[in-house]
């Protein structure tokens, strides 16, 4: 019992003796590790932002050691400082202090979000060393897409049952980036060609969706055209509702005078829409 009690008393005076040791040490070496700046906040693809960390020696003791160390998780961003610095020799004396600046490049390619930098700082000397981890993000932004239908016409103006009609849809992009795989489907209830591939739309630019129907029956005909595309922030679907009129072969000119003034009215109507758009990207 006696030789127990003793190596219980010996291993808890080492314990003390050992927590005392470090706080000692925790007490005299002090390094503190800040991210002061980040310009700009928010980047864009295939450009550059810098980031700023400010390293003070906060202790009475002058370190012998001092690693810092960027791990970097993402091909998408590149850091052209090295990942790893020691820097032990900057800190002669207590509370001076050492600032260095990053610059990340962001490829085009990069996917928008926020990109998550997790760094640690090592310091101390060959005994004992303490180790501070942290994190810092950027967020990278991407162009949108927007895409909107800008006219929509058929040949000939008025179909008829039986005969061959064009219907074409034009699709314009307001957006600041560009759309790609760009597709547009319509559900109408008629034999012929439903869907249509555009490819990339350019900000700015538009094509037409040409689908190739055979209208069976006559009257007036609510459907909807989905298009689908790709942009920074991946894939999008817009639905739009829209209306086609049929004529039987024996022409009702009452049919006629409406599908026209229909024409003639969505026309002014996506040319105001198209309008406001524009005056919204100007502001």
């Amino acid at each position: 019992m006696k030789i127990n009690f003793v190596f219980t008393l010996v291993l808890g005076l080492v314990f003390l003796i050992s927590i005392s040791g470090v706080q000692a040490f925790s007490e005299g070496y002090c390094v503190d590790v800040q991210v002061t700046d980040i310009n700009p906040t928010s980047v864009e693809l295939d450009s550059e932002v810098t980031v700023g960390i400010q390293f003070d020696n906060c202790g009475d003791e002058i370190p012998e050691i001092i690693n810092f160390e960027i791990r970097r998780f993402s091909e998408d961003i590149k850091i052209k400082e090295p990942l790893i610095i020691n820097f032990t020799e900057s800190f002669g004396y207590s509370n001076s202090n050492r600032f260095n600046v990053y610059h990340l490049y962001v490829s085009k390619d990069a996917t928008p979000g926020e990109y998550v930098f997790e760094y640690k700082l090592t310091y101390g000397n060959k005994d004992f060393q303490i180790t501070k981890e942290d994190n810092f993000s950027i967020t990278v932004i991407g162009n949108e897409a927007d895409l909107n239908i800008a006219l929509v016409k058929t040949d000939p103006v008025i179909p008829e049952v039986g005969e061959e009609m064009t219907l074409t849809i034009r699709i314009e992009n307001f957006g600041k980036g560009d759309a790609n795989s760009v597709k547009a489907k319509v559900d109408l209830p008629f034999f012929g060609t439903k869907e249509a591939f555009l490819g990339n739309l350019e900000t700015e630019d538009d094509s037409p969706a040409i689908f190739t129907l055979v209208p069976d029956k006559s009257g007036s005909f609510n459907y909807n055209i989905d298009i689908t595309y790709k942009d920074d922030y991946g894939e999008h679907k817009i639905t739009e509702k829209l209306e086609l009129n049929v004529q039987s072969k024996d022409k009702n000119w009452f049919l006629i005078f409406g599908a026209l003034l229909l024409i003639i009215l969505g026309i002014i109507y996506f040319y105001f829409k198209r309008r406001k758009k524009n005056e919204q990207k100007r502001s």
